[in-house]
């Protein structure tokens, strides 16, 4: 979920063809944040364990992932236009762009080490 939090904001400010009118009100964040928590939890393509997992069982739910987090980029636009949110998505590569920073910033977080409480 954290990488969706940063990835999507990250995305929207940093590629040119994913554009967000009127400024990052929370609203605005939240369309398609909530699109992507939504299907991402639907359709889980991450593998259980990402520290111990074989290379390809982490690149081929990963490449899955971005095909399913490209177009997912289409609905966030329209959900956003119905609510007069304008974001806009200027064609497919914006898209995959958008998609593989989304997918990259939340495997990134996910290889973090987690914190350990020690029993002291």
């Amino acid at each position: 979920m954290c990488g969706l939090l940063g990835g999507v904001p990250l995305a929207i400010a940093l590629l040119p063809g994913i554009t967000m009118e009127g400024g990052f009100s929370i609203a605005a964040r939240m369309i398609p944040i909530a699109l992507f928590l939504i299907v991402n939890r639907v359709i889980s393509v991450w593998p259980e364990n990402t520290r111990t997992a074989h290379p390809l069982m982490v690149l081929m739910p990963a490449v899955i992932g971005i095909v399913e987090d490209s177009l997912i980029w289409l609905p966030a636009s329209w959900v956003a236009g119905l609510m007069d949110l304008a974001l806009e998505i200027d064609g497919i590569l914006p898209m995959v762009l958008g998609a593989l920073i989304v997918r990259l910033t939340a495997l990134a977080l996910l290889a973090l080490p987690s914190r350990v409480a020690r029993a002291d």
